[in-house]
């Protein structure tokens, strides 16, 4: 989950030594040297913000990390909707590139948090290499040989050919 989170920070357009910063100092803010894994972060394409549940009042701060300063929390959302967290730590426990309606999610808990299709299990990989398998399929045949529908096969091809970029 680490990795994918300073990927999504790239893609942001987060330079390396904002997420270098921002990760020493929330791996000494919350004590874990996997701090992007535990800890609800964010950014706006420049700096990496950190969510912090509190005793105060609506529970919640928003402190950007470069500057050690707290920021509007409702402001700093681009892709907190992508992630579920679960358990006590508010640990990540599962990635959706693409969001929620997009199909494709990554979980450790299924097939060792590869990308797959959420309803069938499939992995994204999978379905694209059946469309490329011999001079390349249809994607209604694949769709009918995997049994699943369309829209996991389309949906797989979008999030491979966006991974792969």
């Amino acid at each position: 989950m680490e990795l994918h989170f300073i990927k999504m920070f790239r893609d942001e357009g987060v330079s390396l030594q904002a997420i270098r910063k921002a990760s020493q100092k929330a791996t000494a803010l919350f004590g874990t040297k996997y701090p992007f894994s535990f800890k609800r972060f964010d950014t706006d394409g420049r700096t990496i913000f950190a969510t912090l549940i509190t005793e105060n009042p609506g529970g919640v701060l928003v402190e950007d990390l470069q500057k050690g300063q707290y920021v509007f929390g409702t402001v700093m959302r681009p892709f907190f909707r992508k992630l579920e967290y679960k358990g006590t730590d508010n640990s990540v426990a599962q990635f959706w590139p693409r969001g929620k309606k997009g199909r494709i999610v990554l979980d450790p808990h299924r097939k060792f948090g590869k990308p797959i299709d959420s309803d069938t299990g499939i992995p994204t990989r999978v379905i694209v290499e059946a469309l490329a398998a011999g001079k390349g399929q249809k994607p209604k045949a694949v769709a009918e040989w995997l049994g699943i529908p369309i829209a996991a096969v389309n949906a797989a091809v979008e999030f491979e050919k966006s991974y792969a970029a």
